[in-house]
């Protein structure tokens, strides 16, 4: 009985073996048998003014969440008043908020705040439709310069990827504030802003989706003066911008290699920049009239 276990063993052993220098044939298979991440299984579960959640990285404060760990987290159910904050510190491993069925709103601020991370990849599942809220309806029509802030809010780079669809509503401000760097990346996006639309201090930059906007100011808009940043950049996806201030302004340059861009504003330049204006490619519609930037 014993020799024949030990048989049994080396066999087993062997077949190991084989399979472990077969993984990079089948990553997906080995990677979930024999090497699950740590952050598998990270799931906050939003219970209207309660929170529950699985997975180390996780800190519930009454209806505030901290995410203090990079990797991957999913997000589903509705959050009546709250928000996600995100700070991983000095890391520099990117953090995925993967929204999946999500209603976030937060009457006083930004609903999703970036702290502190090397990136943030905010995603939304295919098929599922997402709700992040700051302020109340009421605001949206109140212009009053002492109200800052966004409903997603971020110190350091965001990206927003689909396949899934996004709603934003920027009761309080704008509808995306980031410090540093935003990239437009996929899926379907819905802003409603009483102030800007996006804003991207060092750029902001459309790859690909469907978006949206509606806004009681610019729809686009990047700030910073340093060099090389400040620019908005359009490569691709479908955008359409209803605004009271231009629909895409720059600090620098405005670049455009793809896609198509629809504005509709009373307010002049419809594409205002600092530099220059470099259209490669695509096309860009003011009030339904063609732009012609050479």
């Amino acid at each position: 009985m014993k020799k024949l276990f030990c048989i049994f063993l080396l066999v087993a052993m062997l077949a190991f073996s084989a399979f472990s220098a077969r993984a990079d044939v089948f990553p997906v298979l080995a990677g979930s048998l024999f090497s699950a991440s740590a952050e598998e299984g990270r799931l906050i579960t939003l219970n209207g003014d309660s929170i529950s959640f699985r997975g180390s990285g996780i800190a519930v404060n009454g209806s505030e969440i901290m995410l203090t760990e990079p990797g991957e987290f999913v997000v589903t159910g509705k959050l009546n008043n709250g928000r996600i904050i995100i700070n991983t510190g000095s890391s520099e491993e990117k953090l995925s908020l993967v929204l999946d069925g999500a209603d976030l709103t937060c009457l006083d601020g930004p609903a999703i705040y970036v702290v502190q991370a090397e990136k943030v990849r905010l995603c939304m599942t295919e098929g599922t439709e997402n709700t992040v809220t700051s302020g109340t309806e009421e605001l949206m029509d109140t212009h009053d310069d002492s109200r800052s802030g966004a409903a997603i809010f971020a110190e350091d780079d965001l990206d927003v990827k689909g396949p899934g669809k996004l709603t934003i509503y920027g009761y309080l401000n704008n509808g995306i504030t980031c410090k540093d760097d935003i990239d437009l990346d996929g899926g379907t996006l819905e802003i409603y802003a009483a102030n800007n639309g996006i804003k991207g201090s060092e750029s902001v930059e459309v790859n690909d989706g469907n978006i949206t906007i509606t806004c009681g100011n610019d729809g686009l808009k990047a700030t910073s003066t340093k060099l090389g940043k400040g620019y908005v950049e359009i490569n691709g996806g479908s955008l359409t911008i209803f605004c009271e201030g231009n629909g895409i302004s720059a600090a620098s340059d405005f670049v455009m290699t793809g896609g198509n861009t629809e504005i509709y504003t009373n307010k002049q330049p419809i594409v205002k920049v600092g530099g220059s204006r470099m259209v490669q490619g695509g096309a860009v519609y003011g009030n339904g009239i063609l732009l012609a930037f050479n």
